[in-house]
């Protein structure tokens, strides 16, 4: 599901928006599937392009394909620090994984939680945000026995 030109292997690397150099291997461990049908994300802490489309390789992998699933952003080392290109990609990526729902954890106060969820919508990003990765996918969890 990257940009169909790079398939990247275990030792291939890859640098974050700060430039920190990450192995597609530790990128790929930062995505592990829950349960079935509900996979968990952690960003790494400046994102970029070329690590978000290793990460979300591997989220494909653990789709299921057969059955609606959720995915969990998880943003607890994330430094919020995204540039106008990368959310840009953000966006427009994300709604093309397949998820039938995505959530946002975020380890911040109620107003800059309800503020991100302003934002998301905004920008076309359907996705709920809510106070950590457990209340992520107890939502997830719900939202997907109903489908």
């Amino acid at each position: 599901m990257n940009d169909g030109n790079r398939k990247y292997g275990d030792n291939d690397v890859v640098l974050g928006g700060d430039g920190t150099r990450y192995t597609a291997a530790q990128l790929r461990q930062r995505v592990i599937l829950v349960e079935p049908r509900i996979i968990l994300l952690r960003q790494i802490p400046v994102g970029a392009k070329e690590p978000l489309l290793v990460m979300t390789d591997r989220v494909l992998e653990l789709a299921p394909s057969d059955s609606p699933w959720g995915l969990v952003v998880d943003l607890q080392e994330s430094k919020g620090i995204l540039s106008a290109e990368y959310r840009k990609f953000v966006v427009e990526h994300l709604p093309t994984l397949g998820a039938a729902c995505i959530a946002m954890a975020m380890y911040a106060n109620p107003v800059v939680r309800g503020v991100s969820k302003f934002v998301a919508k905004r920008l076309g990003l359907n996705a709920g945000v809510y106070k950590n990765d457990e209340e992520a996918v107890s939502a997830l969890r719900a939202t997907l026995r109903n489908s």
